[in-house]
């Protein structure tokens, strides 16, 4: 792999999302992941089981894209420019609209099993 520096333009750490709502039979939790990049390269990169069961697909995209949120703003913060921004990638429309919007946030419920 050939690491190359990132264009002005873009964003630093853009960053991708997923999970599989589920997927663990034998207690019905989901496994979240991200990927935080700089420049052409992935940096950071996890992959593990939600601490909680989702009761929905889309409960377990936004809980891993929390996640994601939170790796993205300590890499802000280590690299010293805590007030940047990045883009958070995920392929859930209804995460997407609620994280956007943030009215749907009370209709949410996020509960520990």
């Amino acid at each position: 792999m050939l690491y190359k520096p990132i264009d002005k333009s873009q964003e630093p750490f853009p960053t991708y999302s997923d999970a599989d709502h589920g997927g663990n039979t034998n207690h019905g939790k989901s496994t979240g992941g991200d990927l935080v990049k700089l420049g052409t390269g992935a940096i950071s990169w996890s992959s593990k089981l939600q601490s909680m069961v989702a009761l929905s697909t889309m409960e377990a995209e936004y809980i891993s894209a929390v996640g994601a949120s939170k790796e993205v703003l300590w890499m802000h913060q280590f690299m010293g420019e805590p007030s940047s921004s990045s883009i958070l990638l995920m392929d859930n429309q209804s995460a997407i609209s609620v994280s956007k919007n943030p009215e749907h946030h009370g209709r949410v419920m996020l509960q520990p099993c």
